[in-house]
């Protein structure tokens, strides 16, 4: 069972696609282990563990992913590396503070493949 809420998993899908090939996306987001979910007030840090993760990576910020949920919009990214996944949720526009029980709103992405 993942860990991931559908929306974290859908920006990780869009974020990571010309990293992680579609078969290792999925199994990451299936099995991986939560090691941390860190709220710092204008967003949260959720960090993921999966041996099938690359040693090294780094930032995967496009396409531009936006989340919505009653008026506050959110961006999105991925950073990779050390077997880590750590996905990044973060305010956006005017609104300085994401509240703490983000993660269990219905929250709309764009698709900026649309």
């Amino acid at each position: 069972m993942s860990v991931l809420k559908p929306f974290e998993a859908s920006a990780i899908r869009i974020l990571t696609k010309e990293v992680l090939a579609p078969e290792l996306c999925e199994k990451i987001i299936a099995e991986a282990e939560l090691m941390n979910l860190e709220h710092t007030g204008v967003g949260y840090y959720l960090t993921l563990r999966h041996n099938a993760l690359p040693l090294f990576g780094g930032a995967c910020d496009a396409p531009c992913v936006m989340g919505s949920s009653g008026g506050l919009d959110t961006g999105f990214i991925v950073f990779l590396g050390d077997r880590k996944l750590i996905l990044e949720c973060h305010t956006w526009g005017d609104v300085d503070e994401l509240p703490v029980d983000y993660r269990e709103r219905e929250v709309e992405l764009s698709d900026p493949y649309a």
